[in-house]
């Protein structure tokens, strides 16, 4: 059994990764798992782009990216919450003219 589209937000790096081993703790008790290799971290906030430590889980690191996809949303690393609407753009306007 898996768990789908769950998203963490924490104040600093430090805290993602008590948050992530809480997360582990509790899944490993509900006996699921988590997939690594599907997981991202992404930070959002002036020090966006500033390069940090690795966040682990289960022994692996999970990987930073500028982008993640959630529910269908692009969220992007920013100084803000942006989101990039690209791809829902597409969709819409694939659709409209009936492109798939």
């Amino acid at each position: 059994m898996f768990a789908d589209d769950l998203l963490t937000a924490t104040v600093s790096i430090a805290d993602l990764q008590r948050m992530v081993d809480i997360v582990k703790a509790e899944l490993d008790w509900l006996d699921m798992q988590v997939n690594v290799k599907k997981s991202k971290c992404m930070r959002i906030g002036k020090r966006f782009d500033v390069v940090v430590g690795n966040i682990c889980l289960a022994g692996k690191t999970i990987q930073w990216v500028k982008e993640i996809k959630y529910l269908r949303l692009y969220i992007t690393a920013a100084t803000t919450f942006k989101c990039n609407l690209h791809y829902a753009t597409l969709k819409f306007f694939g659709s409209l003219i009936g492109v798939r």
